[in-house]
């Protein structure tokens, strides 16, 4: 659970989460406009979260897509849904 939390650490892969807590896939390009950060650096994020289990990816044509994990931890959704509500 340590490395979850660590993860969590960084601001622009909460911000990330955040994005996707409305349940669509978004192509790593998508979500780099959103967050205002080079594909490169988001590609990194997404990848981080995927590696720990919070975001899914699927393949799709030459783009992949990440969601937010079907098994993510209640808690943890819950715990974005408060940071996103500014609370």
């Amino acid at each position: 659970m340590e490395h979850i939390f660590r993860v969590l650490s960084g601001r622009k892969r909460l911000e990330i989460l955040r994005l996707m807590l409305d349940g669509k896939s978004r192509a790593v390009g998508e979500v780099a406009v959103a967050v205002k950060l080079s594909l490169k650096s988001t590609s990194k994020h997404v990848i981080l979260l995927a590696q720990v289990g919070l975001l899914d990816r699927r393949r799709g044509g030459f783009s992949v897509y990440y969601h937010l994990a079907n098994d993510t931890p209640r808690y943890l959704e819950a715990v974005l849904r408060q940071i996103k509500a500014g609370k």
